[in-house]
């Protein structure tokens, strides 16, 4: 089909046009001297660019530049056009490039660009404000109203975190579901909420929001702000959500019990308003059942006087059959003549949000106490290789000295005499013992801390711990000194989070020496009508008074980047309080710091040592030589080394290597006690001891198992314990009290 062009481009319709590569005017219809009032010829004389406003001039050039180079491809552009008369007006373009021409209608959007303004002047009085969010980046914008209705100077920081940080608690859920919808599923919003301005006005905003689509994905959410405070405080809606805080309102009539649910309260638990009988026995249906009575209580609390508010968390039953958490808050809010309450009002606040922070927070606590414990454990173990080797070397000069001697003859050991023979054995014990110490602290500060209350030796806690810790502090210069009663103490706390908690304070105090010339640490226990006080003090920096009310917080630390991470005073903190204690702290700038930790002193008598039990026990040599002892361990010289000492106290001992050769035994004989060591070939002793239950071999013999591991809870063996019956442990190396003193209590 062909038409003419010439008679196309006369037709009096919206301004067309065709500009060659060069910038000019090569065509044009005669609407463009009606519309500017220039002549064609005028219009054709001059690059196009002349005509164009200059605040847009560089913006239209780089435009069309960039339409010659993508051919055929159309974008519409804004600027504004210089008429005859010298007014401006503003052009929307839109062509097509082919070849060497820009092929182009052009629309005048005068009328439309002052329509808008006259719009945002409108929306200003209005107190309505703009705004938008690039999902990429997550950037925000917003309008100069926006920033006036939140007390903002114009131009400030705008983004998320500022925006959800002006809604109280209560209400951040609220937006923040609504945006997160908004940009996952694009579905748009309109929710009144409560704002605190930046200069702590409170006011009631409508905030409304829409997605921008790009393809399939929401590119962009914008939506509008409108101050609507006025407004709702005439309503008396207000009063009952300025008090409650959110969108799921009930409004109950104590006199006939009918009570309304609005569309927020329903669909915080799954269901639409007409799903609902609007009756008080709707909420008695749905809530829990543990949590009724205590609803009861504070409504009837509140309205007696007794509570100046009614608030309480309780559970309702989702439509689908979960549980959901709701903060239910109300008031008052109609009497009659006598004050006798007609209307109670509120509003469902939906937890769940904030019941998952607190699980997370939670969960990240124990995450952070056990990588502190793992950096303890890596800082001690970096040094025992020098703290065991050191007594080690005794020990092996003094059996090699020995070993000589006797290879010389009786006349050599005689001439040596006694006393130098008895003078090396006991140093090799002193050594000897020295590195089952260690063994056991490390023992004690790899297990995971748990809040089961002891009793515990305060004393053993501070002793075993510093011998640990204080050669690591004496490679920075530091000591530490120790300033204990002779008696012991003991308290109700955990001996795991003690010593982690000490280690926490010791860290810390040598920490604050770090520029001290003074490098002492001082720790004390003391006794007082409360309990017992463990108290670490040093001459370091002190703390700035400033932040005294921050240093407990998680993650808060004045220590440089990588050098702190701002929870070893969290940590302690916090396990202080799961043992019932007080943590508290004086410091002076430039003086030093001291914390002090107050623990309740334990009522628990703890089992008695060897040497005590033996003159109160009653039990006659004759009865524990009939008790039959079944001792199972693959090392030879382990085996050898408890029939020895079991036989030197009177009791009968039968040997195994493996958990196979135990069962073959007690199929033919009786025991009293089963001792088993854990890590066996053929078969291992958590095996043999599910064995002994599931076939009832020794259903009144108590079972104790031999682990030379430190953490107990790596071999699963308290699961085991309570599981399997398992009645104690013995930790190697022995302590040959410790032994008898626990087969001494059957």
């Amino acid at each position: 089909m062909s038409f003419d062009l010439q008679n196309f481009f006369s037709y009096p319709i919206d301004l067309l046009c065709v500009v060659n590569k060069k910038g000019f005017f090569y065509h044009l219809n005669p609407a463009w001297a009606t519309f500017s009032g220039f002549g064609i010829d005028e219009l054709r004389a001059r690059p196009v660019l002349d005509f164009i406003h200059e605040a847009d001039r560089k913006r239209a050039a780089e435009a069309f530049k960039k339409d010659f180079g993508d051919e055929f491809k159309s974008k519409p552009y804004l600027n504004r056009f210089v008429c005859q008369d010298g007014s401006w007006r503003w052009l929307e373009w839109k062509g097509k490039c082919q070849g060497d021409f820009w092929y182009c209608s052009v629309r005048d959007v005068t009328r439309e660009k002052e329509n808008r303004l006259f719009l945002d002047q409108i929306q200003s009085a209005g107190k309505i404000g703009g705004w938008r969010i690039v999902v990429q980046g997550m950037k925000t914008q917003w309008s100069e109203e926006t920033y006036r209705i939140f007390e903002l100077p114009v131009g400030s920081s705008a983004d998320l975190h500022t925006g959800f940080g002006l809604c109280p608690p209560e209400a951040q859920p609220v937006i923040s579901r609504s945006v997160a919808d908004c940009i996952a599923s694009g579905k748009e919003f309109d929710v009144e909420l409560p704002f605190l301005t930046a200069l702590g006005n409170r006011k009631w905003v409508r905030a409304k929001g829409y997605p921008l689509f790009e393809g399939n994905r929401v590119a962009e959410v914008y939506g509008s702000f409108q101050d609507i405070s006025e407004r709702m405080s005439l309503s008396r809606n207000n009063e009952i959500l300025l008090f409650s805080s959110d969108l799921g309102l009930w409004d109950w009539d104590l006199t006939s019990n009918k009570v309304f649910y609005d569309q927020r309260w329903c669909e915080m638990i799954g269901y639409r308003p007409d799903e609902l009988d609007q009756h008080l026995s709707t909420w008695e249906s749905l809530c829990h059942p543990e949590d009724k009575v205590g609803a009861q209580r504070a409504f009837s609390a509140y309205l007696t006087g007794a509570s100046s508010f009614y608030e309480v968390k309780i559970r309702m039953k989702h439509k689908i059959g979960h549980w959901v958490p709701v903060l239910s808050k109300g008031k008052v809010t109609s009497r009659d003549p006598q004050g006798k309450p007609l209307q109670f009002s509120g509003a469902h606040v939906d937890f769940t949000n904030f019941q998952k922070m607190e699980d997370r927070l939670v969960i990240q606590q124990a995450i952070a106490t056990e990588s502190s414990r793992l950096a303890q454990i890596g800082e001690v173990a970096s040094n025992v290789g020098h703290e065991v080797n050191n007594p080690l070397t005794i020990v092996l000069f003094h059996l090699e000295k020995m070993e000589k001697i006797l290879g010389l003859g009786l006349s050599a050991l005689d001439e040596l005499g006694h006393g130098q023979l008895k003078e090396s054995l006991q140093k090799q014990k002193s050594a000897a013992t020295r590195i089952r110490d260690i063994v056991a602290t490390l023992r004690m500060i790899s297990r995971r801390p748990t809040a089961i209350e002891g009793p515990a030796d305060l004393l053993e806690v501070v002793e075993s711990s510093v011998s640990l810790l204080e050669e690591i502090f004496e490679t920075g210069g530091v000591t530490i000194k120790l300033d204990l009663p002779i008696e012991a103490c003991w308290v109700d706390a955990s001996s795991e989070q003690l010593q982690q908690v000490l280690t926490n304070l010791l860290t810390n105090a040598r920490d604050a020496l770090e520029s001290s010339p003074f490098k002492e640490i001082l720790v004390r226990v003391q006794a007082s009508a409360e309990g017992f006080s463990l108290i670490v003090e040093d001459a370091g920096c002190g703390i700035p008074p400033e932040i005294h009310d921050r240093i407990l917080e998680p993650f808060f630390t004045t220590k440089e980047v990588g050098k702190g991470t701002g929870l070893g005073l969290a940590i302690a903190a916090s396990m202080v309080r799961e043992m019932k204690g007080r943590i508290s702290f004086e410091s002076h700038l430039g003086r030093g710091t001291q914390f002090k930790v107050l623990l309740s002193e334990s009522n628990a008598k703890p089992v008695p040592r060897l040497d005590q039990a033996l003159d109160e026990r009653t039990t006659k040599t004759e009865e524990i030589s009939k008790r039959k002892v079944l001792i199972v361990d693959d090392e030879k010289e382990i085996r050898f080394l408890l029939r020895d000492l079991l036989h030197d106290s009177g009791y009968q001992v039968v040997l195994t290597s493996n958990g196979k050769e135990a069962l073959q035994e007690l199929r033919t004989s009786s025991f009293d006690v089963i001792v088993t060591d854990i890590k066996m070939p053929v078969m291992n002793g958590l095996q043999l001891v599910e064995e002994i239950h599931r076939n009832r071999l020794a259903p009144l013999a108590r079972i104790y198992v031999m682990t030379g591991g430190a953490d107990l809870k790596a071999e699963n063996l308290e699961a085991q314990k309570l599981k399997e019956g398992i009645d104690g442990f013995l930790f190697k190396p022995f302590d040959h009290k410790k032994v008898l003193e626990t087969l001494s209590l059957l």
